[in-house]
């Protein structure tokens, strides 16, 4: 106290200012700090619940282009080029859908990955056999939809584990992304 009542005036608000841009420093440099943190927070949300959600969005949407294309099949089966484009279709759905789920993996961990796993062992055994119905179809032993829909009734269990799994990890993916949104949320309210 005896050291700032012998230093002039002009010293002393020197020195206060120099303690006021020190902790404005401090201040700013915390807040600089914040912001990059939150940002990167934000980023990760992006780069994973976010494009997860969206992978799965793709994967529903191909799957739903493999259903249109199967159905398809059935209901122009007695014509071979409608049969044959519908068939294409169905194999370039069946193989857009097997790269979303691939994606898809990439992006999550834990037991979103295992619904991936079951939604790809579902998909490749539903493949394996809706060809063997389109083999069928081609040599002649399935010639009406009425029999080709009796005929799907074995591949309903695998259709049915892929969309059980795409729910649950539908479910899954949006808590994920709740919980990260609030807590984005809550930083920004402190």
């Amino acid at each position: 106290m005896v050291l700032l009542s012998s230093l002039k005036i002009r010293a002393r608000l020197l020195l206060v200012l120099g303690f006021a841009l020190v902790a404005l420093a401090l201040v700013g440099g915390f807040a600089a700090l914040t912001i990059a943190t939150e940002a990167e927070r934000a980023a990760h949300f992006i780069d994973s619940e976010f494009q997860a959600t969206q992978a799965l969005g793709d994967v529903r949407t191909g799957l739903g282009q493999v259903r249109r294309a199967e159905k398809d099949i059935w209901l122009h089966m007695g014509d071979e080029a409608e049969t044959e484009h519908f068939t294409k279709q169905w194999t370039q759905a069946l193989s857009t859908s097997a790269q979303a789920i691939q994606t898809a993996r990439g992006l999550v961990a834990g037991t979103d990955a295992a619904q991936l796993e079951r939604m790809g062992q579902g998909l490749e055994s539903y493949t394996q056999g809706m060809r063997e119905l389109l083999r069928k179809m081609e040599i002649g032993e399935l010639n009406d939809p009425w029999a080709a829909n009796r005929a799907m009734e074995p591949l309903k269990v695998p259709l049915t584990a892929i969309d059980e799994a795409m729910e649950q990890l539908a479910s899954s993916l949006g808590a994920q992304a709740r919980e990260r949104r609030a807590a984005l949320a809550s930083t920004g309210e402190q």
